[in-house]
């Protein structure tokens, strides 16, 4: 045989393309008091981004799904607020500790005539999102969640064990007294509203302690995982051909059922450890030991409404800035605890 060599291309060539443009304001106050021992840091920001680097939607004649342009303007702004401090200092005990938290605002505030989009990501699990001026550029779009199908119209709720309904009632918010794609709005987006971190030192007779904590809020995800453990694909969960509703209803992943807050507090880390007296090392040849414990994750509460295993295994479904926060089979949190010995020779 004769071998050719041959490509393909990944996406639509696009010879207007051109960097991104932005633009960005910051101020800020560093306050020092008692000889810098307690230090407050205010920073302020707004940055603008034009030009945006997007992929978007193009007609399926083309042989593409994507296509990379410039469009679009969207502003980043908010606050950032570090809290540094030595609580107490002297020859037998030292303790450091640390705050910071910032607020950030996203929003669309231009789209080139395309306010509006609809973007859909997956069409194994498909989510919608929009990209609507005023409002956060990567925005889930979808259904109001209203009630469940009642079970009587469900053809075997009892089996599979923990199954439920792939369909539930939506609000018809448009009062037309029917549900169509006009029923859809804004349910949230990814983006935290406040993200913090608080740090601990503390080092005294040989001993050191510290420990980490984080938190984030405001944030949502869109978790598909329920359609898994909650067997929704279940033929036997489908409604009835007597159900007089099929007009009302709608899949549960195009609801808010599946957009849920991603919001989390966690024990980031903690290390205890405990550095052995020289003069009991040193006939040994020792420089230095030290022996620790250390943990990760060892605490990590997660928000009522959130039902995965980690709200922050984000996959973006195809990773445009327009479709953020999508989750499907991300990974539990992961917990360790480490014992060791350091040794110095």
């Amino acid at each position: 045989g004769t071998a050719t060599t041959a490509f393909s291309p990944d996406n639509i060539s696009n010879p207007d393309l051109k960097w991104e443009k932005s633009i960005e304001f910051n101020a800020g106050i560093d306050i020092g008091l008692w000889n810098n021992r307690l230090n407050l840091g205010v920073d302020v920001y707004e940055k603008t981004s034009d030009d945006l680097l997007l992929e978007m939607d193009v007609p399926g004649i083309t042989g593409f799904d994507y296509a990379t342009v410039n469009k679009g303007e969207v502003k980043n702004s908010g606050v950032e607020i570090e809290l540094n401090g030595q609580i107490i200092s002297n020859s037998t005990l030292k303790w450091d500790a640390s705050f910071n938290i910032s607020f950030n605002k996203n929003e669309l505030v231009d789209f080139a005539g395309s306010s509006g989009t609809i973007t859909s990501v997956d069409s194994k699990r498909p989510a919608e999102y929009i990209a609507l001026e005023g409002h956060p550029i990567s925005s889930f779009y979808g259904y109001k969640y209203e009630k469940d199908i009642p079970l009587e119209y469900i053809s075997n709720p009892l089996y599979p064990i923990g199954a439920t309904a792939q369909d539930v009632y939506v609000k018809d918010l448009n009062g037309d007294g029917f549900i169509d794609t006009d029923d859809r709005t804004l349910l949230g987006s990814p983006y935290p509203t406040a993200v913090w971190g608080f740090t601990n030192n503390v080092n005294a007779y040989g001993f050191d302690f510290s420990f980490t904590i984080q938190g984030s809020h405001g944030g949502k995800v869109r978790n598909m995982d329920p359609q898994y453990y909650e067997n929704q694909f279940s033929s036997k969960m489908d409604y009835t051909s007597d159900f007089p509703d099929a007009d009302l209803v709608q899949e549960k992943i195009y609801t808010d059922l599946f957009v849920q807050d991603a919001s989390f507090i966690a024990l980031r880390s903690v290390n205890l450890g405990y550095t052995l007296p020289t003069n009991l090392l040193s006939k040994a040849g020792i420089k230095k030991a030290r022996v620790y414990v250390s943990g990760s994750n060892l605490v990590y509460l997660m928000a009522d409404e959130y039902t995965s295993f980690n709200p922050e295994g984000i996959t973006d479904g195809d990773d445009s800035a327009l479709t953020g926060g999508y989750q499907r089979g991300a990974a539990p949190i992961t917990r360790a605890l480490t014992f060791g010995v350091n040794l110095d020779f």
